[in-house]
């Protein structure tokens, strides 16, 4: 907007720190309550979404910055955006959440499809796409609960794909994120990409455990 006084080719750093992260948290819940156009979200999901999306998106920049990657900004960035595509399902289908919850014996991404044809992951990436966002965040939103395998093919030409995917596991994992989104989340998916994760980071079983312990401190 000219009002801001902003060049058109601002960067997302740029807007973020003029705007402030708590203003365009404010926005995005704005835009979402207007295009409900009164239906009714689950409220307390809603709360558990951004408070979950904040913390993993803060601890994913902490470990890129405590690791001297030059990664925080776009860690930041699909942390703070990786189930983005969650809300604009709960604003298309009403009774997403109760359906999801009724639906049992399947990973939330396996409901989504089941009940919806498509999935919060598929969403956000057409979101961050149209937000012009690199290749490298719309590809770790896109495939984040399909991480082992990306880990497991190793493709050279998605190693920054691949170490966004690593720093949003670990931090998932760090944040407690199951128990914030309501236990909806795959409760071992980091026991299935932990090694993988630890290998592209070079950390050992020690180093991760000294970084996990001071995360928690700061949180």
């Amino acid at each position: 907007n000219p009002v801001y006084k902003l060049p058109p080719q601002a960067s997302i750093r740029e807007a973020v720190n003029f705007l402030g992260v708590d203003h365009i948290v404010t926005m995005v819940n704005a835009m979402l309550l207007i295009m409900a156009h009164h239906q009714e979200f689950h409220q307390s999901a809603l709360s558990d979404y951004w408070q979950s999306s904040r913390k993993v998106a803060e601890n994913a920049a902490l470990i890129a910055r405590q690791l001297n990657l030059d990664l925080v900004e776009e860690a930041y960035c699909v942390g703070i955006l990786h189930h983005i595509g969650m809300p604009f399902l709960w604003q298309k289908y009403p009774n997403y959440f109760k359906q999801i919850q009724q639906l049992e014996g399947q990973s939330l991404m396996d409901k989504e499809n089941i009940l919806f044809n498509c999935d919060h992951a598929t969403v956000g990436y057409f979101i961050a796409k149209g937000l012009h966002l690199e290749n490298s965040i719309c590809e770790a939103i896109r495939y984040h609960h399909f991480s082992k395998e990306l880990f497991e093919k190793q493709d050279t030409e998605q190693n920054k794909t691949l170490m966004l995917m690593a720093l949003l596991k670990m931090a998932e994992y760090i944040s407690d994120e199951n128990s914030q989104l309501l236990h909806q989340i795959d409760g071992n998916e980091w026991g299935a990409v932990k090694d993988s994760v630890l290998g592209l980071l070079g950390l050992s079983d020690i180093d991760y455990d000294d970084l996990a312990d001071m995360i928690g401190g700061v949180n």
